[in-house]
């Protein structure tokens, strides 16, 4: 990885610490700086753990953010926590911050599509298999808690989500939010494959298909971005071999699209 003060691993970084907060915990977004950001130290982070998956991505974003940038001191990191031979869970992150307070971090980057239905979810993600309103219950119900049932001397708790809310092309973007989802959250555009001639309505005339880890912040190099209908052509080809959603950044800062099957969500969660 060639990383210059431009990359793809140094936006996503800006990405990842200044975005706004998925879910609502009156959070003051942090504001980090290119010029803070060491690209040789940030390679070399990276490089320990090259995984594709963007979760354990956006994971190792924050662990440098937090450990490289604000210089904090780790105690628990990826840590999974037993009772007896089961293992209950895990904690993200327990830290002692430059305050000299210790607090327990869950992270997570996640992804949602608004999709109204009569019984099941009413945000899926890509696989539907997972759904906002099953994570915000994890996340406040379990994951939370772990940190002080370990480590008595954790004072502050603090979920640290980012993400997009994608709505369909269809609609105007206004959904009913479970109450925990912060209004100022990112948003994006979803749709079926039935659907991608709706792709004019943005009178974008290029756009790429983002490959995994890489669905944080928009594409540095543009490069790979092809004419609409080429790239059109390219998702119809993957949906004739895989059955999996597609990720889309059109030119001139337009919404990111996810593309998904035609049978998508199925009865993933019903």
């Amino acid at each position: 990885m060639n990383l210059e003060l431009n990359s793809q691993a140094i936006e996503d970084l800006l990405w990842v610490v200044n975005s706004p907060s998925l879910v609502n915990e009156n959070e003051k977004t942090p504001c980090l700086t290119r010029e803070q950001i060491d690209p040789i130290a940030l390679e070399s982070h990276l490089d320990v753990d090259s995984s594709s998956r963007v979760g354990r991505y956006f994971e190792r974003l924050v662990q440098f953010w937090l450990e490289h940038i604000r210089g904090v001191e780790m105690i628990a990191c990826g840590q999974q926590v037993k009772e007896g031979t089961k293992t209950i869970g895990e904690i993200d992150f327990v830290f002692r911050n430059e305050s000299g307070v210790v607090e327990h971090w869950e992270t997570a980057v996640k992804f949602y599509l608004n999709c109204p239905r009569e019984s099941g979810s009413h945000f899926p993600g890509p696989n539907a298999r997972d759904n906002l309103e099953a994570k915000l219950d994890k996340l406040f119900g379990q994951q939370l808690k772990l940190g002080r049932k370990v480590y008595s001397e954790v004072e502050v708790c603090r979920a640290f989500i980012r993400g997009r809310i994608h709505h369909h092309i269809s609609e105007d973007g206004v959904e009913r939010l479970p109450e925990r989802v912060s209004p100022s959250h990112l948003k994006g555009v979803w749709m079926w494959e039935r659907e991608l001639q709706w792709l004019d309505r943005f009178n974008a005339d290029r756009g790429m298909i983002l490959e995994k880890p890489n669905w944080l912040a928009r594409p540095v190099d543009d490069s790979g971005m092809v004419e609409i209908g080429a790239m059109i052509d390219q998702i119809r080809r993957h949906f004739r071999d895989w059955n999996t959603p597609v990720l889309a950044s059109l030119e001139n800062a337009l919404p990111a699209v996810f593309v998904v099957p035609n049978s998508w969500p199925g009865d993933a969660d019903e």
